[in-house]
């Protein structure tokens, strides 16, 4: 017989919206998602946080933490994609896509990390894709990105 899952208790911070504690840059669509969860019974509060400014991120953390107390569970899903020929693809779309998608992911892990530290628990979720693993056409930053990803999360 298997143990059932539980979260009951644990705090966790979903960057990129979702459920729980949720962060990203757009509030609206924050107190949206806040208002669902609760709808339904559920306990969250928005976090604003930019993914592209460490000291964004450095103070979505810290407020997430003076909410709740500490982070249990960190849920990376923030991202973003860019469908193009990679002949076509310029500095500046190739940079949002890998800042976004692996450094945004690593500042996150690097603050919250610093946090389950010093608690002494917590886990890390970043969320990748199959172009992880299997070229996607036209998408050469976006899966590039996502294999980064799988091994930062290692």
């Amino acid at each position: 017989m298997m143990d059932s899952f539980s979260l009951k208790g644990k705090t966790a911070l979903v960057v990129g919206g979702g459920s729980g504690l949720v962060s990203g840059r757009d509030k609206a669509r924050l107190g949206a998602t806040v208002n669902m969860i609760k709808e339904k019974g559920g306990a969250s509060f928005a976090v604003q946080m930019d993914v592209l400014d460490s000291a964004s991120v450095t103070k979505g953390v810290t407020e997430a933490v003076d909410i709740n107390g500490g982070i249990d569970i960190l849920v990376y899903s923030a991202g973003a994609h860019l469908k193009k020929p990679t002949l076509e693809v310029t500095d500046e779309e190739w940079g949002r896509i890998i800042d976004t998608n692996l450094t945004g992911a690593f500042r996150v892990c690097r603050a919250v990390g610093a946090q389950m530290v010093r608690q002494g628990r917590g886990k890390m979720i970043n969320i990748a894709s199959l172009g992880s693993f299997v070229a996607l056409k036209d998408a050469a930053a976006y899966t590039s990105s996502k294999a980064g990803i799988v091994l930062l999360t290692k």
